[in-house]
Formats: structure tokens, C-alpha cells, sequence
């Protein structure tokens, strides 16, 4: 309806507010006004000119307040972060594995955190994610990466892989000799003067393991390979050696 004044109103000609103006004296009040409204008038009058605002209001307030709250509360422990490349498993079933993992190897549930990214692949034509994976490595965010030995090829070319017999005894005695993977290093121009030709250990095929065997979603041979950077923070604490315990099934070294 339009008012006397021809503004358009959201109330009815009959709303409450309206039956009252015209026996409303000049001196009073909004306020007495408001107070000689029925309950029905009253809440037909909020509603038109104050329930949106309020909405509003509220709405805003809480966004400032979730954004204060993701900004300032305690941001969970990196335990490890990990690497799948063309990835053929349940993520969140490997996700739910490491969240486990986190629990086993001591730290209290929620306040740590072993991260699995497999978004990336390592096809030649990715050329964004193996920048990507890249910059993990240079910036000592990575420390375990899994994927297939042609996958792996490049990255022990160029030295970029600890060799596991740096690993832990418990660990090393665990793995049989038939998922060890061994690459055959052969110097080359860009190696070090007193590099030889030898093979190094370098990965851990884990297709064997009970992990692969129950997240895996997919018939398709994948080769996984589990392999550590020795820039990642993970290997150089040693909870990437804890990972590693979890995925084999060792007990945890407490």
C-alpha cells in the first residue's frame, strides 16, 4: 500500500500501527504511541522496519567473529607433509590412515597434523605441478614422497632423495629385500667430483602393504614407491621415520 505522504509501505491498510495514527494526539509520543499497539501490531511494526536490519547485523557479526576465531586459535602441529603423485587411492580414506597415524606416534588427536596432498601428478605435461612440487622440495615442505619409479627417476638423477640407510635399524630390518627400491646411480656432469657409480637405496615400495591394500580404489598396476627429502623438517626431527613406522606397521619407538 502507499502511505498519505505516496511512499510505498511493506504493511497492510489494516496493520495495527495505522488503526491508531488517526486518533493519535499531536503531543504524543512514538513511544506511547508504540506502547497502546497490540501484540499483533507491535510484531507486524518490528518486523517491516527492524528484522532485516537485525539479520543483518548479526550476519556480519558473526563473520567477524569466525574470522577472528580461524585467525587466532592454535593452528595444529605439521607432523609431516606428504606427496601422492597420480594418485589412484581413497584420499580421504589415507587421510583418515594418517589422522590415526598422528594418534599413534604420541601426539594428541587434533592438535597435530600429518598432511597428504595427491592433487598433484607427475606427468612430463604437468607442467605446473612439478613446479609445484618443486618449490615443496627447495622450501623443506615436503618430506615423504610417494609415486611410481618412473616418477621417482628424475629426482634421484639429480640427487634429490636420501638414501634409507640413513633409516632407523627397526626400520631397515622391517622392509624385505623385495620392496626395497634400488637405483642405480651413474655420475654425470653435474655430479660431484668424488661421485661414483653405485646403488643407492632410495625408496620403499609399498603395494605390499596393508595401507595400499585397503585404501586403494582402483585395479591399475601403480608401483608405489614411498621415498623422503632430505630438506623436509619431518626428516630432519625424525617424525617422517614415525610415518614410515605407521605405514610398514612397526611399533612406534616412543
Amino acid at each position: 500500500m502507499q502511505n498519505i505522504t505516496g511512499k510505498q509501505t511493506a504493511l497492510e491498510d489494516d496493520a495495527e500501527i495505522y488503526k491508531r495514527g488517526a486518533d493519535r494526539p499531536d503531543n504524543k509520543t512514538e513511544k506511547q504511541t508504540w506502547s497502546e499497539l497490540s501484540a499483533k501490531g507491535k510484531w507486524s511494526y518490528f518486523c517491516t522496519y527492524y528484522l532485516a536490519k537485525i539479520l543483518i547485523i548479526l550476519a556480519i557479526g558473526a563473520l567477524v567473529v569466525y574470522g577472528l576465531y580461524s585467525a587466532l586459535k592454535p593452528k595444529p602441529k605439521d607432523v609431516a607433509y606428504i606427496v601422492v603423485l597420480d594418485n589412484t587411492l581413497d584420499a580421504v580414506a589415507l587421510q583418515e590412515f594418517f589422522d590415526d597415524a598422528v594418534v599413534e606416534m604420541g601426539y594428541e588427536k587434533g592438535k597435530a597434523e600429518i598432511f597428504c596432498d595427491t592433487r598433484l601428478s607427475g606427468s612430463q605435461n604437468s607442467l605446473t605441478d612439478m613446479s609445484t612440487l618443486s618449490t615443496y622440495i627447495v622450501a623443506g615442505t615436503l618430506d615423504i614422497l610417494i609415486a611410481d619409479e618412473k616418477g621417482l627417476r628424475r629426482y634421484a638423477e639429480n640427487s634429490m632423495l636420501v638414501d634409507l640407510e640413513t633409516l632407523p635399524d627397526d626400520i631397515k630390518a622391517a622392509i624385505p629385500e623385495e620392496d626395497r627400491y634400488i637405483y642405480h646411480f651413474v655420475p654425470n656432469r653435474d655430479s660431484a667430483k668424488d661421485a661414483v657409480e653405485r646403488d643407492i637405496f632410495l625408496g620403499i615400495r609399498l603395494d605390499n602393504t596393508q595401507l595400499i591394500k585397503d585404501v586403494k580404489f582402483t585395479t591399475r598396476e601403480t608401483d608405489y614407491i614411498l621415498t623422503l627429502i632430505p630438506t623436509g623438517d619431518g626428516v630432519k626431527n625424525g617424525n617422517a621415520y614415525g610415518v614410515i613406522r605407521a605405514i610398514l606397521g612397526i611399533p612406534q619407538v616412543k
